[in-house]
């Protein structure tokens, strides 16, 4: 059939329209998240061996102390700066998604976030959520760590005893 042969054309011709508005906007959050030193660059085709494939490939850049560039794939970077890498990317994919379906997305739910994350990397993650913030009508994350809870609004502990689990809400501001 003609469409087996040409639909992965297709699948490419859709992603290249779309990965120049894809990495710009993952681009925006990792500024946000890096103060400008990382920058991502998305590709939809990958050689791998001799083959092509037709793949999202993620290069991530990082301007370093001296003045050079550091260009690696995605795959190879610390937890840390994966994390951030990876949530940059989620976050412009959502967008990149509502905006095809003309609905914005007005709850965002975000689980353990601030895992491998250094203070720094958890300052920008901070900086991220309070754009956030403006964006959305409720932003949830659950996280462990007592000091990056203690950053948001509200708090909601989940206490579970005896089989059954229940909420408490701590109000802050």
């Amino acid at each position: 059939l003609w469409w087996e042969k040409e639909l992965p054309l297709f699948r490419t011709w859709l992603f290249d329209s779309v990965v120049d508005v894809l990495a710009a906007e993952a681009n925006r959050w990792i500024n946000i998240m890096s103060g400008g030193v990382i920058w991502v660059q998305i590709s939809t085709q990958v050689l791998r061996g001799r083959r092509l494939k037709d793949e999202l490939d993620v290069q991530v850049f990082r301007w370093n102390p001296d003045g050079t560039i550091t260009k690696r794939p995605y795959r190879v970077w610390s937890g840390g700066e994966k994390r951030r890498i990876a949530l940059a990317v989620d976050l412009a994919l959502s967008r990149l998604m509502a905006q095809r379906a003309s609905q914005p997305y007005r709850f965002l739910a975000l689980d353990e976030i601030d895992r491998h994350l250094d203070e720094r990397g958890r300052d920008g993650l901070r900086q991220v959520l309070d754009e956030l913030k403006g964006e959305k009508d409720t932003v949830l994350v659950i996280t462990h760590d007592p000091n990056f809870r203690a950053s948001f609004d509200t708090e909601i502990a989940v206490a579970k005893r005896g089989g059954c689990s229940t909420l408490s809400t701590i109000g802050r501001r």
